[in-house]
């Protein structure tokens, strides 16, 4: 009886030892995008084929708003839109440009990966430069 008694106190402490408080998920999220600038491409799919490419930067401001800068492939602005958000969870809600609910279905390396679909799939890469 000692022995099992043993044997499962020493199992305890290193399930216990194992554990560490400051290890994050490899999949996180939990994403400050205050005062974040990132650049990102945004492709529209027809099943799996990509029939549209949309090249912007987003700048979030503050909590709340930030500004999208539609661009050409070499990133030089051609216009801007101005937006509020909203982050919940796994989902970036946008008013003003990429109006919708976005799923965050990617968040690694300072790079996240949205998906929403109307009723085609949209997928948006931005990785973050500030």
């Amino acid at each position: 009886m000692i022995r099992v008694k043993i044997l499962l106190w020493t199992c305890l402490v290193l399930v216990l030892a194992s554990c560490d408080k400051n290890d994050k998920l490899e999949d996180s999220f939990s994403i400050n995008l205050h005062q974040t600038i990132w650049q990102g491409t945004e492709n529209v799919y027809e099943g799996e084929d990509i029939i549209d490419t949309e090249y912007f930067v987003l700048q979030f401001f503050d909590d709340y708003t930030g500004e999208q800068i539609i661009t050409d492939e070499y990133y030089n602005p051609v216009k801007k839109w101005d937006f509020d958000y909203k982050l919940t969870d796994r989902i970036l809600t946008f008013r003003g440009a990429l109006e919708g609910k976005w799923h965050i279905i990617e968040n690694k390396n300072n790079k996240i990966t949205l998906q929403y679909y109307t009723p085609q799939k949209h997928i948006i890469n931005i990785v973050r430069q500030y």
